[in-house]
């Protein structure tokens, strides 16, 4: 399948996507540090190639948005989705506006299950195959992994 980079700060939620694209085979690389994109990571980044990257806009030290900027100027052909919560202001919508302008192909807003976010990397990815069956027993799982991770977060 695809080759998948998951850029959140949050680390119960990246094992959540990650988990949920491994199941539906793609190869997913998570960075928690959105300045690693945007820096360091570069160099790793540019030495390996990908197919997309789920980027959260609200982090902290680097935005997401800043890290769109970053991959759209590295990888021209590379498509990106651009995800985000509530936050502070609540502003999801203008903040996935603002993703869509400066390059994200498709945006997702929090919280999600995971048969919207493999209906969104599809789409992004202009996968068009159905696999319903999938992921439904995918959607069972995903309450599972929702439930665990309300429990750790309190």
């Amino acid at each position: 399948m695809a080759r998948i980079i998951v850029v959140d700060d949050d680390c119960i939620f990246r094992t959540f996507v990650e988990a949920v694209l491994e199941r539906n085979g793609h190869e997913v690389l998570t960075v928690g540090v959105a300045r690693h994109v945007v820096r360091g990571a570069r160099e790793h980044l540019m030495r390996s190639s990908f197919d997309l990257a789920i980027v959260d806009i609200l982090m902290p030290e680097v935005s997401g948005i800043e890290v769109i900027r970053t991959l759209k100027e590295t990888y021209r052909r590379a498509k990106i989705l651009a995800i985000t919560g509530g936050g502070a202001d609540a502003g999801v919508e203008s903040r996935l506006k603002l993703a869509k302008k400066c390059g994200a192909d498709a945006t997702l807003a929090k919280p999600f299950a995971s048969v919207d976010l493999c209906r969104a990397v599809d789409q992004t990815l202009g996968l068009g195959r159905s696999r319903r069956g999938e992921r439904s027993r995918q959607s069972g799982r995903s309450r599972q992994i929702k439930r665990s991770t309300q429990h750790v977060e309190g």
